[in-house]
């Protein structure tokens, strides 16, 4: 639950009258929307070294949008990943329950998408992932960078077995991938769009 103040009192032309306050506890929302668009998405790919740029990729995670308190605090995230021709379906807001259904219609498990051609997209993270989202940057407004108001997420970076559910595991070397984010509050849940297609590095012997 949010606490809201509410502050009310009557103004008159002899006067204002006595101010009173009452606090009602409201029910959080679903997490506000990132405002973004399809062309200028707030998730982004990251020119940051990688251990394997064959099978990894590095995105900018919005701060703007996972670490927002403004609907309530959010209590549960994930990172959707998905091949780019893949990458489909409408970003979501809505309730609790109807974001359990949405995911089961379109987001796949590891141990379903490992071995597919192209990859549908599927959950790369499990219940417990937490964003960074850390203390407020001290810089002047000028010198904002995209690590101020982003999270680095490398994509492709565990080991993951065959049986798995969620795995942040390797990606296929060649294609292009997109990524968005999601947050819930203890009501709702709102994802990002998708990032832009981000390719991951391809084999050429010498």
């Amino acid at each position: 639950m949010v606490d809201v103040t509410v502050k009310v009192w009557a103004v008159t032309n002899v006067g204002r009258g006595t101010r009173t306050e009452h606090v009602i506890p409201v029910s959080p929302g679903a997490p506000i929307h990132a405002n973004e668009s399809h062309s200028i998405p707030l998730t982004k790919g990251a020119d940051v070294p990688l251990d394997d740029d064959k099978t990894m990729i590095a995105v900018l995670l919005p701060k703007t949008f996972l670490c927002n308190n403004i609907n309530g605090k959010p209590d549960k995230w994930g990172v959707i990943v998905a091949e780019a021709s893949q990458a489909t379906e409408t970003s979501f807001v809505g309730s609790i329950g109807e974001y359990e259904s949405h995911k089961s219609n379109y987001y796949g498990i590891w141990s379903k998408v490992i071995d597919e051609t192209n990859r549908p997209p599927y959950l790369a993270t499990d219940s417990a992932w937490i964003p960074a989202c850390g203390e407020a940057s001290s810089r002047r407004r000028q010198e904002v960078s995209d690590l101020d108001t982003h999270l680095i997420f490398i994509v492709g970076t565990e080991h993951c077995l065959s049986n798995q559910m969620y795995c942040n595991g390797p990606l296929q070397l060649g294609k292009a991938y997109r990524v968005k984010s999601y947050a819930c509050t203890t009501t709702g849940c709102t994802e990002t769009l998708y990032s832009l297609p981000i390719w991951t590095g391809s084999f050429f012997p010498i």
